[in-house]
């Protein structure tokens, strides 16, 4: 994609009105071409991902995420948290499917309230919050139209794609349990 300044550009993450204001998590349909990696709405738009690449994980994690969302048998190494788009639910400029995909409720459970996506979503189980009027022009497009393809990649050097935001129902907030109370003097400074 070139450089990265394109990926301060996304428009409807920088909308801060579909962002809720309890702490839920995102998780993004990754397509290679036209889509971020899930750690740009994480590192630049603040929003907190449940998908982004991390070294270490729980193997409670790992489990929850390959039987749970994924539905797929952990084999007890670790898993890669990225959702890519399989091209052979993508029909008549839609992404159909995405429930057999992944478990939508089992998101819901790990705080996840919105799936972040290049493409645009068919599905009676979630409900589009924010986006682009147009379609994205997506790799079919080069057999179609290919300076229409090749214009488009040329202006992702600097421009990014929207994105599609689907607000998954009945997600949990994170919550935060005490595992310990600490006194301390009243006048005690942070250090």
């Amino acid at each position: 994609h070139g450089g990265q300044s394109q990926y301060h550009s996304i428009a409807t993450l920088l909308d801060k009105s579909w962002q809720p204001t309890e702490n839920y998590r995102v998780i993004t349909l990754r397509v290679r071409d036209i889509g971020p990696e899930p750690e740009i709405p994480y590192g630049l738009y603040g929003l907190e991902s449940f998908d982004a690449f991390m070294n270490m994980r729980p193997t409670s994690w790992a489990e929850y995420y390959n039987i749970g969302i994924l539905n797929k048998p952990h084999r007890g190494e670790g898993v890669d948290p990225r959702i890519f788009v399989d091209w052979k639910n993508w029909r008549n400029g839609l992404y159909r499917g995405i429930e057999n995909q992944m478990s939508l409720p089992h998101l819901a459970m790990a705080n996840v309230k919105h799936i972040l996506s290049p493409l645009p979503i068919a599905s009676t189980l979630l409900r589009k919050v924010a986006g682009p009027i147009n379609p994205p022009v997506t790799r079919h497009m080069f057999a179609e139209n290919p300076g229409l393809y090749i214009k488009d990649r040329l202006t992702r050097l600097t421009q990014f794609n929207d994105m599609y935001v689907y607000e998954i129902p009945n997600a949990y907030p994170e919550v935060y349990s005490i595992d310990r109370l600490v006194s301390v003097e009243k006048e005690t400074t942070a250090t």
